[in-house]
């Protein structure tokens, strides 16, 4: 098992929905005008994307949360793995060697 796996594939998701609402609001504020030419069935059309990408956003993202707690608790463990076995493998005789008394 690698210790730095990919991302989760819901990142593309959380981008896209993301990028939706500021593409569509301005269709949607268009619809209210007065001179419009956004009939009402596109109007519910876009409010549905906008609704549909706030829905989403959540979903995503608490996916990628959760791939980043548990990568960066695989690597908080394989360090503390790694300094354990550099203060295990280290002799009693290099200790004394090492002490200030000298």
């Amino acid at each position: 098992m690698s210790y730095l796996s990919s991302p989760p594939p819901t990142l593309p998701l959380q981008d896209a929905s993301r990028f939706v609402s500021p593409v569509v609001f301005p269709y949607i504020i268009d619809y209210f005008a007065n001179d419009t030419r956004v009939t009402s069935q596109q109007a519910y059309l876009y409010g549905g994307l906008m609704a549909l990408g706030i829905i989403v956003q959540p979903l995503a993202g608490s996916q990628i949360i959760f791939w980043l707690i548990r990568s960066g608790m695989r690597w908080q463990a394989a360090t503390a793995g790694l300094v354990y076995r550099k203060v295990e493998s280290g002799s009693t005789c290099s200790i004394g060697d090492t002490s200030l008394d000298n």
